[in-house]
């Protein structure tokens, strides 16, 4: 067993009396983290006569929520003084005693120095049990963003290209999660922030705005002529479109510097513009805005940082005789998703050309007022779990249930804090919660799911729970079901018994005689129950439905064994391909 140094307090001599010591360690080796190492690093820097009169407690944290109007100092010694039992877990302890800590009448509170700093923003937090580490990995981060190539740099050529979206091997904090490649993107940005769920529901149904104005659209028709005409450089270009860029989004910071970026615009962190005089030339500006927005969350300013009092939504242009349009959000790390990339340069149609674009800029323009709102100095402390978390928002009359997230299901059915996913969750939209009663639920995100699939199943047990399923933003909907404990058959397929076969045949009879095929019965959907009645839970009816009716997604696993030999991409489901999985699910408990 090790001990993390990072939660821990440091100063240098006490201010009460209470406590006979508060002692400083610094330039602590990373690597000292066992408790017996600790004390050697320790007995060398106090006096002989001092060296047995150790006391460690176990503060992990605590302490940071305890008074949010203390200092962090403050919050260390009151901690201290009431909780001067506490000790080390007794693996530890045993081997601090072998050091010679016996009858110990000081007390030491440490952490690495290094950390000093990252413990005080960590006061403006409201963190969670458990979620220390997660607060210390996003500080990290927020510290490694302007380390990275600038913005200019970073779009010059393939290798920095490539490095922007994926980081180093050895660091992938900078890495911009953007769907390069494919599966190097996270669930929707939408689903953590409202006025973000909103632009997108507006770019993708433009119907449903407001109806333009006439001198909206003389400005914006005199906007796309001036992107049609020729400029010497990518200055003069930039200096006619701001007249635009200001009357539409107020008074913009033009080449602000944020770190050592400098945006050609931004609207504090809420809208982050990057502009070039042609596509092609000196990089994409698409790329250039989400780079700037690492720079820019990072920075300090109008004394707060951004990336410490929110999931940082933010609206990014890229703007030359094109337009791009790319939502971002900051919870585990940097997350964009595209929205839009259309000419600035007219059609034949200009009439419809223009309308395309207005609606476009309408939308913009009423994001970046919602989300002023969002960049206003908030109180502390900050509750950390919203900055990581989704924030679902009902599209219907149904009032959604209160969750409280804890962490993302992983592949293999753990719970995992977002910050320590592995690549293969980041994409999933799928969270542990619980409900007011405690209740552990898991809170998957779709924007299509079998409902009656999942009902019939759940009555006979052979599925999770069903709480409910709600319309949420952006066309999602947000299945709130049983967070059921067992084992998965994928990775575990020596456990696959007679029974669970049995039971497995038994929930497809049941789907199969209503009519109804559940079309993805590969082993990572099902999960093994030992011991009960029945002995396996069905996951996953993303794509349930009518037999030879409901259609496969129009991207599914290109392995052709895991298939069914009539299965393909947006093809009809047919009961015959649940009997093919269902075959080799047997065919595992076989070979076990």
């Amino acid at each position: 067993m090790s001990i993390s140094l990072a939660v821990y307090f440091l100063e240098q001599t006490p201010e009460t009396p209470d406590l006979d010591l508060l002692f400083v360690l610094d330039d602590l080796d990373l690597d000292t983290r066992r408790v017996s190492h600790l004390l050697t690093a320790v007995k060398k820097q106090l006096p002989s006569e001092t060296a047995t009169t150790l006391r460690l407690l176990e503060a992990v944290a605590p302490f940071l929520v305890a008074n949010n109007h203390d200092s962090i100092r403050q919050r260390a010694i009151a901690w201290a003084q009431n909780n001067s039992t506490a000790v080390l877990p007794t693996t530890l302890l045993s081997e601090a005693c072998k050091m010679g800590v016996r009858n110990p009448k000081h007390i030491f509170i440490v952490v690495e120095e290094a950390y000093r700093q990252d413990l005080v923003k960590i006061a403006q937090f409201s963190v969670s049990e458990g979620q220390e580490a997660s607060v210390l990995e996003r500080l990290r981060q927020l510290r490694t963003f302007p380390k990275s190539p600038p913005p200019s740099t970073a779009v010059h050529d393939p290798s920095a290209i490539k490095l922007a979206h994926l980081g180093t091997d050895k660091n992938t904090d900078t890495a911009i999660r953007a769907g390069r490649p494919a599966n190097n993107r996270g669930p929707s940005v939408s689903l953590f922030s409202e006025p973000l769920a909103v632009l997108s529901e507006q770019i993708s149904t433009p119907d449903s705005l407001p109806r333009l104005s006439h001198s909206f659209l003389v400005d914006v028709e005199k906007f796309m002529r001036l992107a049609t005409q020729f400029y010497a450089t990518e200055d003069a270009r930039i200096a006619a479109y701001t007249p635009f860029l200001n009357t539409l989004l107020g008074e913009g910071q033009w080449e602000s510097k944020a770190n050592r970026a400098k945006p050609d615009a931004r609207w504090k962190a809420r809208v982050i513009a990057e502009m070039k005089n042609e596509p092609g030339l000196s990089g994409d500006p698409r790329l250039q805005a989400e780079v700037s927005y690492r720079y820019v969350i990072s920075s300090a300013e109008d004394g707060q940082t951004y990336g410490l009092s929110s999931n940082c939504p933010s609206v990014l242009l890229g703007i030359s005789t094109q337009l791009s349009v790319s939502i971002a959000v900051m919870t585990d790390c940097v997350y964009v998703d595209n929205l839009f990339l259309g000419d600035l340069v007219p059609s034949a149609d200009l009439d419809a050309s223009v309308i395309k674009i207005a609606r476009v800029f309408q939308a913009v323009k009423m994001a970046a007022i919602t989300l002023q709102q969002t960049y206003q100095p908030l109180p502390s402390p900050v509750p950390f779990t919203p900055l990581v978390f989704p924030h679902p928002v009902t599209r219907s009359k149904q009032v959604l249930p209160k969750l409280d997230f804890i962490g993302k299901i992983s592949r293999s059915g753990r719970i995992v804090q977002p910050h320590f996913q592995d690549a293969a969750t980041r994409p999933c939209a799928l969270y542990a919660a619980t409900l007011p009663d405690g209740t552990k639920v898991a809170v998957k995100f779709t924007k299509r799911y079998g409902i009656d699939a999942h009902k019939l199943l759940a009555e006979l047990s052979f599925a999770p729970i069903l709480h409910g399923v709600f319309q949420v933003q952006d066309g999602y909907l947000m299945v709130v079901m049983e967070l059921v404990e067992g084992v998965m058959a994928w990775g575990n397929e020596a456990q696959i018994s007679t029974g669970a076969v049995a039971d497995l045949c038994k929930a497809v009879q049941v789907l199969h005689a209503q009519g109804l095929v559940h079309g993805d019965l590969r082993l990572p959907n099902i999960m093994l129950l030992a011991g009960q009645q029945p002995s396996i839970k069905i996951l996953d009816f993303d794509w349930a439905g009518l037999n030879t009716v409901t259609s496969y997604p129009a991207c599914i696993s290109n392995d052709l064994d895991l298939w069914g030999p009539r299965v393909q991409r947006h093809g009809a489901m047919a009961k015959e391909d649940d009997e093919f999985l269902l075959d080799k699910f047997r065919q595992e408990c076989n070979a076990g």
